[in-house]
């Protein structure tokens, strides 16, 4: 019994990984392969450390925290000394990317919790009254900067896509910086103008 579990447990280990099964598309595969060439390594060596990943992913575009990384290593099975191939490392990026989704769920809610009448913005009085709930009251010094963040059109409330743009900004300033969204638009153009 106990070789069996050990036999299946071993076999689990030994998942091979490969870019066509990641989830991505062929545009983000290109992006991928784009942000490896960039750094100067060649993608078919696929001898890529934990600090190369780091560095790639943050490449295409993402701000990862090292023990977010190393959590989806352990989701995948994968040791922190190994050397991921490509294909680690595109699935690595798609489980970026499907909890980037539950993150925007995540920032959602968490509007909702401080948009209190469901006015669909967030009053100074709403924000108040739910960092005092959360046990985290302000000061009107500590809400004055924090709505100078959010409140892009001055109006004296947040709506959502201010809250979901302010957070997001950081991403989206790395993108900008490296041209990914002009890439992705090129690479689309391309897509649609090849024959069926």
């Amino acid at each position: 019994m106990n070789f069996l579990f050990h036999h299946r447990v071993s076999a689990i280990k030994n998942v091979t990984y490969y870019a066509e099964t990641s989830g991505l598309g062929r545009v983000e595969l290109k992006m991928l392969a784009r942000a490896i060439t960039s750094l100067g390594y060649k993608v078919e060596d696929g001898h890529y450390d934990f600090d190369d990943v780091v560095t790639i992913l943050q490449t295409i575009g993402l701000n990862p925290m090292p023990t977010k990384i190393r959590s989806i290593y352990r989701g995948m099975m994968l040791p922190l000394e190994k050397h991921l191939t490509f294909g680690e490392i595109s699935h690595l990026w798609a489980r970026f990317l499907t909890e980037k989704k539950h993150e925007e769920t995540m920032i959602r809610l968490a509007f909702e919790y401080f948009d209190k009448d469901s006015s669909g913005c967030i009053t100074t009085d709403e924000f108040m009254a739910a960092m005092s709930e959360l046990g985290d009251p302000l000061t009107e010094q500590e809400v004055a900067t924090f709505l100078k963040h959010f409140d892009v059109d001055s109006d004296g409330k947040i709506q959502y896509s201010e809250f979901l743009k302010a957070i997001q900004s950081q991403e989206a300033q790395i993108h900008k910086m490296l041209g990914v969204d002009e890439y992705l638009e090129e690479e689309k153009a391309k897509e649609t103008q090849k024959p069926v």
